[in-house]
């Protein structure tokens, strides 16, 4: 348990990375420590806005409550914060665009191998392992505090994270690929298959036009889907993934899908920095336990690509079992699965 206060560090040993490439362990000096403490008396002088939010009782938080921590940013020592500042002010100083914006993303991806609650994979390796690798908010025992840009052999930092994370991602958006499962020697190897889609490039627009979408350009709307300004006619596909488990029914049965109406609505999230906590706003539904019927054909992508004409309208329901092909009922509408 906590003894007024969270635990308390000591700098005993250094990885060191030679210029031949090889790692090696040795013991701190008057030096290494000279060199924190500089650290410590610059980001004193800095006097940085950092994020100063208190841990609030919960399932998670009280593992890390239990310990001493009363405050987010104690999870971090004072050398990091400064590296951190100087990082997340570099940032904010380009120009305002969504390269920047992107590089703030993977400022939050750098948090979680930068602090105290970060160690090894395994001795000697060099990997770290970020604080949420055990989904716990444990302190450990011998922390390291690792290199916050990064060298050659780094992981979790902000250099080796823009190649493997954002420079990946760009890669991919110009030449998007599938997976092909092969066998090799009675083994499983994957295999990237490109040229099945076409590159990931569009003009994005926040509400609809009235004479509809131009060709490449993308509607993204954030909110409820009870209330919308799409016009009547204008959707072709729709793909649905919703992460409410059992709360909504869906019975398949004799090549037909039935969704059965919940007796509330959630109408809006609000989430809570303070609590970390995410609730719900809900509304009686008017149609609690009306059922919906829609006969099932299932189909392929390529399927989807000849249906996609504009008139033909089609939705995508995931994780239900294969069934036979078979023609819809006169008077409804197909639905791929």
């Amino acid at each position: 348990m906590a003894q007024g206060h969270s635990p308390r560090h000591r700098l005993y040993a250094k990885l060191v990375l030679s210029k031949n490439g090889e790692k090696d362990y040795l013991p701190v000096t008057s030096a290494d420590r000279e060199a924190y403490q500089a650290a410590c008396d610059r980001l004193s002088g800095l006097n940085p806005t950092v994020p100063h939010v208190e841990i609030m009782p919960g399932v998670n938080t009280q593992q890390v409550l239990n310990y001493g921590y009363r405050f987010w940013d104690e999870m971090f020592n004072q050398r990091q914060l400064l590296a951190l500042t100087i990082l997340a002010s570099g940032i904010q100083q380009l120009p305002a665009c969504p390269e920047r914006d992107a590089l703030m993303v993977l400022f939050s991806g750098v948090l979680e191998f930068n602090n105290m609650f970060a160690s090894y994979k395994g001795e000697g390796t060099g990997a770290v392992r970020h604080m949420f690798a055990h989904h716990i908010l444990k302190p450990e025992r011998t922390p390291i505090e690792a290199n916050l840009w990064g060298t050659s052999k780094s992981s979790g930092a902000f250099s080796t994270l823009f190649e493997s994370r954002l420079l990946r991602a760009l890669h991919y958006k110009e030449a998007p690929f599938e997976i092909a499962v092969n066998q090799q020697n009675g083994k499983k190897a994957g295999r990237k298959v490109y040229g099945l889609s076409p590159a990931i490039a569009a003009h994005i627009v926040d509400r609809f036009p009235s004479d509809g979408l131009s060709k490449g350009a993308v509607y993204l709307s954030c909110g409820s889907s009870t209330h919308t300004d799409l016009p009547d006619g204008s959707v072709d596909l729709v793909v649905t993934d919703p992460p409410f488990f059992d709360n909504v029914h869906y019975v398949v049965s004799r090549g037909e899908l039935v969704r059965t109406e919940a007796s509330t609505l959630v109408v809006g999230y609000q989430f809570n920095l303070l609590s970390n906590e995410l609730s719900t706003s809900v509304v009686p539904n008017p149609h609690s336990g009306r059922q919906h019927l829609f006969p099932v054909v299932p189909c392929s992508t390529r399927t989807w690509t000849r249906c996609f004409d504009g008139t033909f309208k089609c939705a995508v329901i995931r994780d239900l079992p294969p069934l036979p092909a078979r023609s819809p009922a006169p008077g409804r509408r197909p639905v791929a699965c």
